[in-house]
């Protein structure tokens, strides 16, 4: 009896063991997030990433990449035109400069509505939560920087994205403060 409970204890390790490694891809790459605010690094983890992507008009479509660094919070934000021709379910590999300086305007690409008559740019914003506190990098009006985000790959199969920041930021009370740091294969939904 002894032997046979031995046997049935050792058929259900080696099963779970068994269970656990089909499951596990260890060539699957790592999903990670980098950040330092003003020069200092910080711990922090990826809540979600969602790419809302509009059926009507002029076909917009907006990665929203949001971030937890313990009570604080870092979203940020991608945009591209269908008129750029971005892939199905995913951004273009490229620089994405905030487009309310006008260094990053100039950097841009924009194309005029032919139904609103509006400038239609790419665009990077980020917005940086602390507390009660939020910096925006909309809000940013000190000296001439490129703040941008650069997607490095996208892998629109199976909707992973990843790039860099580096933006400036301000607050309502015009304090700044600079985000930097990276994105690695951040696994985004489609809506």
């Amino acid at each position: 009896m002894k032997s046979i409970s031995q046997l049935l204890l050792l058929i259900v390790v080696l099963l779970f063991n068994q269970c656990g490694s089909k499951n596990a891809d260890s060539t699957a790459p790592a999903s990670a997030i980098t950040l330092s605010v003003d020069g200092v690094g910080k711990s922090i983890s990826i809540s979600s990433a969602l790419l809302l992507i509009e059926t009507t008009g002029d076909k917009g479509r907006t990665l929203n990449v949001s971030a937890l660094s313990g009570t604080n919070s870092l979203i940020l934000t991608i945009s591209n035109w269908a008129y750029q021709s971005p892939p199905t379910n995913g951004l273009l590999v490229k620089s994405y400069y905030e487009i309310f300086t006008s260094t990053g305007l100039d950097k841009a690409t924009c194309q005029k509505s032919t139904s609103s008559g509006a400038s239609l740019c790419d665009a990077a914003a980020a917005t940086y939560v602390i507390g009660s506190d939020s910096y925006f990098s909309s809000l940013y009006d000190g000296p001439d920087y490129d703040s941008k985000i650069k997607i490095t790959a996208n892998d629109t199969n199976s909707k992973t994205i990843s790039g860099e920041f580096d933006l400036k930021l301000q607050n309502a009370n015009d304090l700044r403060l600079s985000v930097k740091g990276t994105f690695t294969n951040v696994t985004y939904l489609v809506k």
